[in-house]
């Protein structure tokens, strides 16, 4: 579905003279059909996710793209798994080094995954601030099983990753979801998450496995108390 100018100013709740502006000079996707501009909801959001806005109460109570079960959330970063001590100087070995610590089969070319993720960034950094990144495919991927995935990577030492705060990143997790509607999902969740002061605070050290899982549970225990228009993309 291709959104106008008008759904976009609604889905973030701002003027429409903003969002010409974020096309004009922020990168925000979009295409011309018939002289207006029109925009595709995943890349939309996946651009949003970057810059840490905010999608509107509105956008959230009509969208049917976007779930807040945090389960499936927990479920994915179990399946990826979370790992220390990644070495990298740069993005390009950054990423290398989260692609060869991934749980993939072993028929899956880590080099064919490496291009897609260093394609995605070439668009713009996916670091989200607070020291973080969410690099991920521009579109979903099957890597041999039914799950989509979410691996948590801890650099050694930060690396510059172009994150709009401009702050260096060590922090990563990384997204494979077989649908567009799970990746949204996850894109989403994760947000969501790191936007929370005490797993936020987690991540900053570092936290063991069962520290961080239990935090998430926390989470996973009260969904009905998060603010959902408060939910940064």
């Amino acid at each position: 579905m291709r959104l106008t100018i008008s759904d976009i100013a609604d889905m973030f709740d701002v003027s429409e003279g903003t969002v010409s502006r974020w096309v004009k000079s922020d990168g925000l996707p979009c295409y011309s059909v018939k002289g207006q501009n029109r925009f595709i909801k995943s890349e939309v959001l996946d651009w949003a996710s970057v810059r840490g806005l905010r999608l509107s109460r509105a956008a959230l109570r009509s969208s049917d793209d976007i779930g807040f079960d945090f389960s499936s959330f927990s479920k994915a970063l179990r399946l990826g798994g979370i790992h220390y001590g990644l070495k990298g100087t740069d993005r390009e070995s950054a990423l290398r080094s989260i692609v060869s610590s991934l749980r993939i089969p072993n028929d899956v070319d880590e080099e064919f995954l490496y291009q897609l993720l260093l394609s995605r960034e070439g668009l713009g950094s996916t670091g989200v601030g607070y020291g973080i990144a969410i690099p991920h495919p521009r579109k979903p991927i099957v890597l041999g099983r039914s799950d989509s995935s979410v691996s948590l990577c801890f650099m050694e030492h930060p690396i510059d990753f172009g994150a709009a705060d401009k702050k260096p990143v060590d922090i990563f997790f990384l997204i494979i979801s077989n649908t567009i509607r799970e990746h949204l999902h996850l894109l989403s969740m994760i947000s969501l998450a790191i936007h929370d002061d005490s797993f936020r605070k987690l991540l900053i050290d570092r936290a063991s496995p069962e520290l961080l899982f239990g935090d998430l549970e926390r989470i996973e225990s009260f969904p009905c108390k998060i603010k959902k228009d408060e939910v940064a993309l």
